[in-house]
């Protein structure tokens, strides 16, 4: 081990969260499941700032943007040409769906890959008389627009797949 590795000061779990501004539960879970560098000693998580901030360049999509020289200004733009499209009957392809939920008065859009939607089948293999699934519609847009012809009090979208999307009723 070298010396640097011995001396240097070992960050707590709140001091990475705060280093990086996200929570410290999920700090936690990342570090338990082996998705930031970490250790344990005794019972408790410990960090090298060093290894975090490698982890961090690690976890970069995109250029560095660190270098001082201007790019040239582009006069004129061509859209990159996709490699590969997913057909919008696919399985692959991420649809939308809207729960009418009668007793609570709510219209709630999933993604279907979401656990609670299950592809438009919900968590429960039977359906209950009082609440119906539409779509799938291929844009989350679609399926606001039928959520909002629902009339329904409440409509929103789901707090698990669609989270910061918000209500719209």
């Amino acid at each position: 081990m070298a010396d640097s590795d011995r001396t240097e000061a070992l960050m707590s779990l709140p001091d990475v969260a705060s280093y990086l501004a996200m929570g410290e539960r999920t700090i936690y879970v990342w570090a338990q499941q082996g998705l930031i560098p970490a250790f344990k000693l005794g019972a408790t998580w410990r960090f090298r700032r060093s290894e975090i901030e490698a982890w961090l360049e690690s976890q970069r999509s995109g250029p560095v943007v660190s270098t001082p020289e201007r790019q040239p200004v582009v006069e004129s733009f061509e859209p990159p040409v996709p490699t590969r499209t997913v057909p919008p009957d696919s399985p692959a392809a991420i649809r939308h769906w809207v729960y009418e939920d009668d007793p609570t008065d709510k219209a709630i859009i999933h993604k279907s890959t979401c656990g609670h939607c299950n592809d438009g089948r919900g968590r429960k293999a039977s359906r209950l008389s009082d609440n119906r699934w539409h779509g799938p519609f291929a844009s989350l847009q679609e399926a606001i627009d039928m959520a909002l012809g629902t009339r329904r009090k409440t409509v929103r979208t789901c707090g698990a797949c669609l989270r910061g999307v918000g209500s719209f009723r």
